[in-house]
């Protein structure tokens, strides 16, 4: 996938030898230039760490950055918040401090884009999804506050707990898992411990997940008991 890097100023900026020449106190250009470096770097190792080669960074630099000093040496810059992520509204801290005394915050907002899991079709209230309805696009996570997903299997097999439209990002609040059993289905019924185990045939009451317990009817016995769902059409019932 493409790599692509965009740093923005609200200002046109000038060459650092063009402020030298025309005044010592325009530091924008080199107070972005710092900003710009350090951020490509921290964006750049975040977004690898998603397997991600795309992201954007546009800088939105406070009013009067050309008022101030122009540091002797490069600024030095840090994020406000060292243990946020490098992602959203994102806020720096740069301090000059060599020859001029200062220090000054610069916001930038960090876009990365990912592959994620979106319904290709509209989908109907606990409805079971079928990889065919789902495809992936490319979407900035930093939007994703719900989570998402990246691999359409792992999608594929459960159930809507909701109506979902097309082309919405597929979240774990929307799904949960399918049923294992259903209500009507013809189940077996294990009994026993492990050592020592006997089958059964019977008729699923309920419908159930994983772990769920169920009432199951023995069509041996024509007894209804309560047993607990392990696997597709196998329940396990303490006798």
């Amino acid at each position: 996938m493409k790599r692509y890097w965009y740093s923005i100023a609200l200002i046109p900026l000038l060459t650092l030898s063009a402020l030298t020449q025309g005044s010592d106190r325009v530091s924008e250009e080199q107070i972005l230039q710092a900003v710009d470096q350090f951020l490509e770097q921290q964006v750049s190792t975040y977004s690898k760490s998603l397997n991600s080669s795309q992201y954007t960074v546009l800088l939105k630099p406070p009013p009067g950055l050309n008022r101030l000093p122009l540091c002797d040496t490069e600024p030095s810059v840090s994020l406000v918040n060292s243990s946020k992520k490098p992602l959203g509204n994102v806020s720096t801290r740069v301090s000059c401090k060599k020859g001029a005394s200062w220090n000054t915050l610069v916001k930038a907002e960090v876009a990365i884009y990912l592959p994620v899991v979106v319904s290709g079709v509209a989908l109907e209230r606990d409805e079971q999804i079928f990889s065919e309805q789902l495809h992936l696009r490319d979407w900035d996570v930093a939007r994703l506050k719900q989570g998402y997903f990246t691999d359409i299997e792992s999608v594929a097999g459960q159930k809507t707990r909701r109506s979902i439209s097309q082309d919405k990002v597929i979240t774990r609040r929307l799904l949960r898992a399918a049923d294992l059993v259903g209500k009507g289905d013809k189940v077996t019924i294990i009994a026993g411990a492990a050592g020592f185990q006997v089958t059964m045939p019977g008729i699923a009451l309920q419908k159930g997940q994983k772990y769920d317990q169920i009432s199951v009817r023995n069509l041996r016995s024509g007894k209804v008991v309560v047993a607990r769902v392990v696997d597709k059409g196998k329940v396990k019932a303490d006798y």
